[in-house]
C-alpha cells in the first residue's frame, strides 16, 4: 500500500522508517479487527486493532526468526516462535505482500527465484497472458473489484500463480520486450485485446488506461490503426445502451 496513507498513530507503533506496508483482511486479524504488516529494516511489525478498540497494539519480530509454510496470491501461512499466523490480503496489496514474503526467505533461495523468475525459456503462454492483464489491471492506478474479477476470469487457473509472480517481478519494459520477441501475432492480439476488456470492465476507460494501451501495442508491434480497430470493438462490445436502447423495438 502507499505510505502516504499510514496513519500518524500506527508510524507510532513502530521502530525505524517503513519499506512495506501490506493492510490485512478483517479476517486475519485478531477477534475481526483490523491490522497491517509493515517492515522496517530487518524487523517486521504485526500492528492490529481489536473490534470496538479505538487504540492500535504492535507486535514485532525479526525477519530470520519467521518461516513462509505455504503461500498463494491472496494468503499466506507463516510460522513464528509463538505459533502460526495466517494472513490474507486483497489484490491490491499483492505487489507489496509479494516483496514481504520474498523478504522472509533466506537470501539463497531469494537469488534462486530470481534466477528461476528471470528464465523465460521456462515461462508458459499462460502465464504471460496473466502477467499482461496484471500490467493492464494496474495502468489506471488502482484496482476496482471488477477489474479483479476480469483478471481471474480470464485467467488460465494453473497460471493465476505464476503470472501475478512475473508481474510482481518484472517491469513492464521488459515483459513487453519479451512479447514482442516471444509471441506470434495472434497472441499479441489476443493479450491486447483482453487487457482492454479489464481496463473497460468496470465502465471507464480512463486516459491513463487508454496511454497504457496505445504504448503497450507499440512495443510489442501493433501499430497504431490495429489499436484503434480493436480499441473501437471493445467499446462497442461492452456498450449496454447501444446494444439494447430502452425506446427501439425490432418490427418482425
Amino acid at each position: 500500500m502507499d505510505m502516504r496513507f499510514i496513519s500518524p498513530g500506527i508510524l507510532r507503533l513502530v521502530t525505524g522508517t517503513p519499506e512495506l506496508a501490506v493492510r490485512l483482511d478483517r479476517t486475519s486479524c485478531d477477534e475481526s479487527g483490523d491490522g497491517m504488516v509493515l517492515l522496517c529494516g530487518r524487523t517486521l511489525f504485526l500492528v492490529e486493532r481489536k473490534l470496538g478498540a479505538f487504540d492500535y497494539q504492535a507486535k514485532s519480530v525479526e525477519l530470520k526468526r519467521l518461516r513462509l509454510i505455504s503461500s498463494d496470491q491472496k494468503s499466506a501461512v507463516i510460522e513464528h516462535d509463538g505459533g502460526r499466523w495466517t494472513w490474507r490480503w486483497s489484490m491490491l496489496d499483492g505487489e507489496g505482500a509479494a516483496k514481504l514474503l520474498a523478504a522472509m526467505a533466506p537470501a539463497a533461495e531469494r537469488a534462486s527465484g530470481a534466477a528461476t523468475a528471470a528464465d523465460d525459456g521456462g515461462l508458459s503462454w499462460a502465464t504471460l497472458f496473466v502477467a499482461g492483464l496484471m500490467y493492464a489491471a494496474d495502468a489506471g492506478g488502482e484496482l476496482p473489484e471488477s477489474q479483479e474479477q476480469m483478471v481471474r476470469q480470464l485467467a488460465p487457473p494453473e497460471a493465476l500463480r505464476s503470472g501475478v509472480a512475473f508481474y510482481t517481478a518484472h517491469e513492464l519494459g521488459g515483459f513487453a520486450a519479451l512479447v514482442r520477441e516471444k509471441c506470434s501475432a495472434e497472441q499479441k492480439l489476443s493479450l491486447l485485446a483482453n487487457q482492454l476488456e479489464v481496463m473497460m470492465v468496470d465502465g471507464l476507460f480512463r486516459r491513463k488506461e487508454r496511454t497504457f494501451g496505445l504504448e503497450f501495442a507499440n512495443q510489442i508491434g501493433i501499430d497504431g490503426a490495429t489499436f484503434r480497430a480493436l480499441e473501437q470493438y471493445i467499446i462497442l462490445k461492452n456498450q449496454y445502451n447501444a446494444l439494447f436502447p430502452a425506446d427501439q423495438t425490432i418490427e418482425l
